[in-house]
């Protein structure tokens, strides 16, 4: 490996095969934070839409009365039981309050409603 230096009688910066390593490993890093991040939020959203589709059908419900009772549209809730879609913030509130159950057991973060 090549140190850092300057070439003084051409008075060129060269840089070294090692900062080039160094830079290439930490871009390698942060692609596989990214990757792993994302199937990680895929993983989550997945539970959600399982407990999701859990808590209508233990109330008896379809879909399109939960839609309803929420103030969206079905195709919109139909997307976040399928896994395809996350509601925001403030739907995960309705959500929770709908079903009678904590925001951490929607998302799948505890067991306990």
């Amino acid at each position: 490996m090549f140190d850092l230096h300057i070439l003084k009688t051409f008075g060129i910066v060269a840089v070294s095969l090692y900062l080039v390593d160094k830079v290439m490993n930490h871009l390698i890093k942060g692609l596989n934070y990214l990757i792993n991040r994302k199937e990680n939020m895929k993983k989550n959203n997945q539970k959600f839409a399982e407990r999701l589709k859990e808590l209508r059908k233990i109330n008896g419900l379809t879909q399109s009365q939960v839609a309803y009772g929420l103030g969206t549209k079905h195709p919109v809730y139909h997307r976040w039981e399928t896994g395809e879609r996350s509601p925001s913030i403030e739907t995960l509130i309705k959500l929770a309050d709908y079903f009678d159950v904590s925001i951490d057991y929607l998302v799948g973060r505890k067991n306990e409603k």
